[in-house]
């Protein structure tokens, strides 16, 4: 099988308490708006886990390019942890969380159209307080798959 190819590369930032003032707003209507089905894990999830995941849907979004024009829903993206042990690659934060990514419908079919079909994902959780932010870095690949 040849290497994968980069196909694009998103980045975002989110604000752990614009997470949480969005939560404590809107309650379980904020989660089933965010949140894919299979991310809905019966547990309760953190503000901290809650942001990461908002950071890498958003740096999905940058990768596949969505216009603001396009019908998107954050529930086409999936990020579920990866588990522990995963190999680990460079250029990689210290601290940071390894994450899988699965996209459907409509992110699934820019995806395609793109030809991407493997994804590499990474968060982590930086400051306290307002300062409290939730990083996310994720790369799209193409070629990955035989």
């Amino acid at each position: 099988m040849d290497q994968p190819c980069v196909v694009a590369v998103g980045c975002d930032t989110q604000s752990a308490r614009a997470v949480r003032q969005a939560w404590l707003h809107h309650g379980q209507r904020y989660l089933n708006t965010v949140l894919a089905t299979s991310e809905h894990s019966g547990t309760s999830m953190s503000v901290e886990e809650i942001t990461q995941r908002y950071a890498l849907k958003e740096a999905v979004a940058k990768a596949l390019a969505v216009r603001s024009d396009e019908p998107w829903a954050w529930r086409w993206i999936a990020v579920h942890k990866s588990p522990a042990g995963v190999e680990d690659h460079d250029g990689v934060p210290a601290g940071a969380q390894r994450w899988s990514v699965h996209v459907t419908d409509g992110a699934l079919q820019t995806a395609q159209r793109q030809g991407i079909d493997q994804w590499r994902a990474w968060s982590w959780f930086c400051g306290h307080g307002v300062t409290a932010s939730g990083y996310a870095t994720v790369v799209a690949l193409t070629g990955a798959k035989s």
